[in-house]
């Protein structure tokens, strides 16, 4: 297990210790849908609150990610990561862990795996330079 820190170089470090390269691949699993959801809310301060706190959480994720993704290029290190998809066919959870909703995603991400398109190559929202919207 190779751990990833913004001050030391990974790949470099590990080189120059061992004697070699090894091979360094970074897997992020973000456990959160980073899209937020359009609803209108009701004009009461635990509404507004709960979905300002519910936005706070999710900026802080794509946050993570990206400073992830920076140290990753950095290092030469291949990341890839994947988080939960707004449009995932799942009944709504009727709790906290709620254990059909856990097993639904758990499916999900078994398909996707399958099919092959589970991982991404950068963050939520990232343009890669040359493709459309990137520079």
């Amino acid at each position: 297990m190779t751990f990833v820190s913004p001050q030391i170089p990974i790949r470099e470090t590990t080189g120059r210790i061992l004697g070699r390269n090894l091979d360094h691949r970074l897997w992020v699993i973000v456990n959160n849908d980073l899209k937020p959801p359009h609803k209108t809310l009701s004009p009461r301060i635990a509404a507004i609150g709960a979905a300002a706190v519910s936005s706070l959480i999710r900026g802080s994720s794509v946050g993570d990610a990206y400073r992830l993704y920076a140290i990753a290029e950095r290092d030469d290190i291949a990341y890839h990561i994947n988080w939960i998809l707004p449009n995932v066919d799942c009944p709504a959870p009727k709790e906290d862990f709620d254990p059909i909703f856990m097993a639904c995603l758990f499916e999900t991400g078994r398909a996707m795996a399958v099919d092959g398109v589970l991982w991404r190559d950068a963050p939520p929202f990232f343009a890669h330079p040359g493709s459309p919207g990137g520079r």
